[in-house]
């Protein structure tokens, strides 16, 4: 894998429930296993980073993509499929794939002054297990998440790279993390939205 990738998540970043439910959990399971069989087959992921992932899963009773006893998705992955094949659409790019290593990943670079291939980092398409059609994992604790993207060779992409994705072109870093650096987290973050605003004044959006 190469270096530099990133993973993103918008995982919800919950803890535990207090309840139970063993019929559920058994479900559950069943499906995490069917999820895990198919990240490894569309990702191309080694035993060694299988037995890592299987160990984040197995030591959380909720993690997964919904409680399948109350879970209603809006349509199945195979009708997601047949939408996007009515449609044309295919996110497999070789180029892309060449470029960040991986399966499903887009590359971070400025259009107006680089190719893809300048990009110095890349961000998975969509939420893990960054599969398309595949209903994302929920209930996942922020240590989990870097857990689950460092099995892969990946890691948790900041502030800065969550953005440059988002807004499709890479920006100059303007968070001022030195200043939460000694003081409590909710100075610090008040110190860097101020900083954050006071810079962006002429441009809001």
């Amino acid at each position: 894998m190469k270096h530099g990738m990133l993973r993103t998540s918008l995982l919800p970043l919950l803890a535990a429930l207090g309840c139970s439910n063993a019929g559920a959990q058994t479900t559950l399971a069943q499906n995490n296993a069917e999820l895990l069989r198919e990240l490894q087959s569309v990702q191309g992921l080694n035993p060694s980073q299988m037995q890592k992932i299987r160990a984040i899963f197995a030591g959380s009773r909720i993690i997964g993509q919904g409680n399948p006893a109350v879970a209603q998705h809006p349509v199945t992955p195979d009708q997601c499929q047949a939408k996007l094949q009515q449609q044309g659409v295919d996110y497999a790019n070789p180029r892309l794939e060449r470029i960040c290593g991986a399966k499903y990943m887009a590359p971070l670079y400025n259009p107006a002054t680089e190719k893809p291939e300048d990009a110095k980092a890349c961000i998975d398409q969509f939420e893990f297990p960054n599969i398309p059609c595949t209903y994302p994992v929920v209930w996942v604790k922020a240590q989990e998440a870097a857990q689950l993207c460092a099995a892969e060779g990946k890691r948790l992409c900041d502030a800065n790279e969550w953005e440059d994705a988002c807004q499709g072109t890479t920006q100059p870093p303007d968070y001022r993390f030195d200043l939460a650096v000694g003081v409590p987290p909710e100075v610090g973050i008040q110190r860097m939205r101020a900083a954050h605003n006071q810079a962006h004044a002429a441009n809001k959006r």
